[in-house]
């Protein structure tokens, strides 16, 4: 055994089993050109002195990691953590590694995170950019290292992205609303410098404006008390239904004005996006607007392996259809939820 590390390596193998070194490390491959009878005898002795093949020293030699970094928002969101559980699961099916990283949301965590994937010498990033600024694009680039944004794109930008139309999703979650009898609608969002949020709140505007009913009612709140105080002044305006910009904003304003003894979804229906009760068991139903993270995060592993391994060609932007999943907060069909191929 190694005395300067402590680790079992391929000489200590070697030295036991009495195979060359470079027999040893083919045998632990399973190459075809060792007897199967020695790849079994070689890796059996590997197991019993707790041999760890040593990544780092394989992609040195490669000039891979075989580790992709992944940076997402703040994990406080379960969006993120079923991000994270479906990035990791099609990487895994293609023998990878992924380096989770959270940017917060705030910039100086972002470079930071952007740092940590360079210095780790990860293969490629995938990142769902905080949007405050630009520059973890550009550190990527000028660090040639291959990146796919998820979830979050900037449209002008001649990068790969991976996403769903937002316009399209919040016209789908108003529209849910109109049907079910609603004729005031608002919309309440957060993080305005995150194009995609902004793009729901312009898709849900249109679905009222083509409805022919007055205007939605946009209603920026930091947290659920200035939500809940925002929205108890537009009921009082007529606004019954509400478009949350994420499931997690919904459900905390929701307990918020349940504490004040508003019901939903009798004095307030609410709709939104997510759709986390597919994967948690949350006490209150709520409508979501839906989409296909799993099929989401192997298209961005595929993408950003075929960038890896050289692909070249212009900048593709995926975009996943998005559909609503009913569950009664919106005050029609309640206890309904609806079915598709991904559910």
């Amino acid at each position: 055994m190694s005395r300067s590390s402590g680790r079992v390596t391929l000489k200590d193998l070697a030295a036991q089993t009495g195979y060359t070194v470079n027999t040893v490390s083919r045998a632990l491959k399973n190459k075809p050109d060792i007897a199967p009878q020695t790849c079994r005898a070689i890796q059996q002795v590997a197991r019993r002195m707790g041999y760890v093949p040593n990544r780092m020293a394989s992609a040195l030699r490669q000039g891979r990691s075989g580790t992709l970094a992944l940076i997402v928002g703040n994990l406080v969101n379960p969006f993120f953590g079923a991000m994270v559980t479906e990035v990791e699961n099609a990487a895994r099916a293609q023998d990878l590694s992924v380096l989770v990283l959270s940017s917060r949301d705030n910039e100086r965590d972002e470079r930071r995170a952007v740092t940590t994937a360079v210095e780790r010498q990860a293969d490629g990033v995938l990142l769902c950019p905080s949007q405050r600024t630009r520059e973890p694009l550009r550190m990527l680039e000028e660090a040639r290292m291959p990146f796919v944004l998820m979830a979050r794109d900037f449209p002008d930008e001649a990068c790969d992205s991976v996403g769903c139309d937002e316009a399209a999703a919040g016209f789908l979650a108003a529209r849910h609303l109109i049907e079910a009898g609603h004729r005031r609608i608002a919309v309440l969002y957060d993080y305005e410098f995150v194009h995609g949020i902004l793009s729901r709140v312009q898709g849900c505007c249109q679905a009222v404006r083509e409805a022919g009913l007055p205007d939605c009612l946009p209603l920026v709140a930091r947290d659920a008390a200035s939500a809940a105080d925002g929205l108890t002044r537009l009921m009082r305006r007529g606004v019954t239904g509400c478009v949350a910009y994420c499931d997690l904003a919904a459900l905390s304003t929701l307990s918020e004005l349940e504490s004040r003894g508003v019901r939903m979804p009798d004095d307030l229906a609410m709709v939104g996006f997510d759709n986390l009760q597919a994967s948690l068991n949350l006490a209150t139903p709520l409508c979501s607007v839906a989409v296909d993270v799993r099929a989401q995060a192997q298209a961005a592993v595929g993408l950003l392996l075929g960038r890896v391994r050289g692909e070249e060609g212009p900048a593709q932007k995926q975009l996943f259809p998005t559909r609503v999943v009913c569950r009664g907060s919106c005050a029609l069909h309640r206890g309904a939820i609806t079915t598709g191929a991904w559910e």
